[in-house]
């Protein structure tokens, strides 16, 4: 148990002690846990599987696919919107990687439907 110097008029009151017991003064509560500042795993995955899925279209642009094909495409493309909606809801920082895997993944799903005809 620590003992630190009241603020207010000097003596000695317990660390945790939210006011002086002698002068009523407020003391320092400890600071607000920060949120941290890291990337949520939502916002790398939207953008990986997006990026990924963008690579495979445009490894052969001209190829014409089947309709199973251009359907599993747009389950696949699904994947980084989904991730995308959630890491913007969830975290702002990082919020970038999450708004660009929608955008590629709507890219993907838009190609892929107008592949199907």
């Amino acid at each position: 148990m620590a003992m630190v110097f009241c603020r207010g008029c000097g003596k000695q009151i317990h660390e945790t002690a939210p006011c002086c017991p002698s002068c009523g003064a407020v003391q320092n509560l400890a600071p607000a846990p920060t949120q941290s500042q890291s990337y949520h795993w939502t916002h790398i995955v939207s953008l990986v599987t997006a990026v990924l899925f963008f690579l495979l279209l445009a490894a052969e642009p001209d190829q014409q696919w089947t309709q199973d094909e251009c359907i599993g495409l747009i389950v696949l493309s699904l994947l980084p919107i989904g991730f995308g909606i959630a890491g913007v809801s969830s975290r702002p920082h990082g919020r970038w990687m999450s708004i660009t895997g929608i955008i590629i993944g709507t890219l993907l799903l838009l190609a892929a439907i107008g592949n199907m005809s």
